[in-house]
C-alpha cells in the first residue's frame, strides 16, 4: 500500500529523530515535489517525518497505479 505524495502547493519540512535529536533534511516548496518512504532504486524502507510549514495540499498516486 506505499504511496508517493506530490506537492501541490505550500510547504513541507522532512526530518528525522537521532539519538533525541531532531535532524532536518529537506525544506520543500516547489510544486510537484515527490515525497516517498520507500527508496525508488533499492525498494527499501526510508523512515522519516513530514510537517505542514504552512497551508498544504497533496495529491497521492498508490504505486500501484503507476506500474
Amino acid at each position: 500500500h506505499d504511496k508517493a505524495f506530490i506537492l501541490a502547493s505550500g510547504e513541507i519540512e522532512l526530518y528525522f529523530h537521532l539519538r533525541n535529536k531532531e535532524i532536518h533534511l529537506d525544506h520543500l516548496t516547489e510544486e510537484g515535489c515527490v515525497i516517498n518512504s520507500t527508496c525508488t532504486v533499492t525498494q527499501d524502507k526510508i523512515a522519516f517525518s513530514a510537517r505542514a510549514m504552512k497551508s498544504v495540499s497533496m495529491i497521492t498516486i498508490s504505486w500501484q497505479a503507476l506500474n
